[in-house]
């Protein structure tokens, strides 16, 4: 899991991870002064089954109290993790003429997010919401 910092410096986090399905999940975060905001999300496209969507569930508030938190997002996570494709709603059809090299383009796009969010990745055990 890697946790992103939102790059305009606000207060919005996302912890991105690959969902065993195919795609990206997502825990987005935005801190208020008083609580956070989750917004649990799983994009996938397969490309075998030529389709494309996105899942979002229920946005849940927290309090800034340290183990609550830390137990909502391990829930959401969880959550999240249980979808299958069958659960978007609605997916769209993808329209590709070369479904192998779109296929490869999006597994490395996948693949450079992950890598390429190093820079503020952190350790799950020591975050702390306090710090956003």
């Amino acid at each position: 899991m890697t946790i992103e910092k939102y790059y305009h410096n606000g207060p919005n986090w996302a912890f991105l991870f690959r969902h065993p399905e195919g795609g990206l999940g997502q825990i987005v975060i935005d801190k208020g002064d008083e609580q956070v905001t989750v917004y649990p999300v799983w994009s996938v496209r397969d490309y075998e089954k030529r389709i494309r969507g996105i899942k979002s569930g229920d946005v849940r508030k927290f309090s800034l109290e340290h183990q609550k938190l830390r137990e909502g997002l391990e829930d959401i996570y969880r959550l999240i993790l249980s979808w299958q494709l069958e659960d978007i709603e609605k997916p769209k059809r993808l329209f590709t003429l070369n479904r192998k090299r779109a296929k490869e383009k999006y597994e490395r796009g996948l693949q450079q997010i992950i890598e390429g969010a190093k820079i503020y990745t952190r350790n799950w055990d020591n975050w702390n919401p306090e710090r956003l």
